[in-house]
């Protein structure tokens, strides 16, 4: 996933629509409706999600955007928890532990810096 394919596009109708990483995702699926490339034995859920995580901080990036990121989520009795962080992408395409690609993201909330890879997150908006 080039960086500079990603950031010639215009993303502005993907964030207006409230639900930009849905309208990403959900464009990801209809193309590969389109060219009859979805097998059910490929984790396309999972791609598609690091491929719109990717594009959207990609975006917000070069658009000086606030993120809200989700990243985890776990069962706590009859509710589920899930965590997140908002705040600004400083940087992309960093190496996290030498393994794979991530992102990094100045906290709004705690004014500290947290680095992401694209694959762990589940879910990502414009922060309020």
């Amino acid at each position: 996933m080039d960086s500079d394919n990603f950031a010639s596009h215009d993303y502005a109708k993907a964030w207006d629509s409230g639900q930009p990483f849905n309208y990403i995702k959900a464009a990801l699926y209809m193309q590969s409706i389109h060219n009859d490339e979805l097998y059910p034995e490929y984790p396309n859920d999972e791609v598609f999600n690091t491929i719109t995580t990717k594009v959207l901080v990609v975006n917000a990036l070069k658009t000086n955007r606030t993120i809200s990121v989700n990243y985890k989520w776990e069962p706590l009795d009859d509710n589920i928890v899930i965590y997140s962080l908002s705040g600004k992408v400083l940087y992309t395409d960093v190496s996290i532990n030498d393994e794979e690609l991530g992102f990094i993201i100045k906290s709004d909330e705690s004014n500290s810096l947290t680095a992401f890879p694209y694959k762990k997150i589940f879910w990502l908006e414009e922060a309020d």
